[in-house]
């Protein structure tokens, strides 16, 4: 996969590589007016070094 750094463990098999992910148990609130509300949640992680986030709810106004 681009921009995500995985590591190779072994020369051949279904577990050559290893990648790493890691939640970082970050939950933030952000300014979301695309489902008609003012906030929305969502949490951070990183998958091989690369950040993500993944919205888990809808707020309030």
């Amino acid at each position: 996969m681009p921009n995500v750094n995985d590591k190779q463990v072994r020369k051949s098999g279904p577990y050559k590589y290893r990648l790493t992910i890691n939640n970082k148990h970050t939950p933030y609130f952000f300014t979301d007016n695309s489902q008609g509300d003012d906030t929305g949640f969502a949490s951070i992680y990183t998958v091989g070094g690369t950040a993500y986030a993944t919205r888990v709810g809808q707020g309030f106004n």
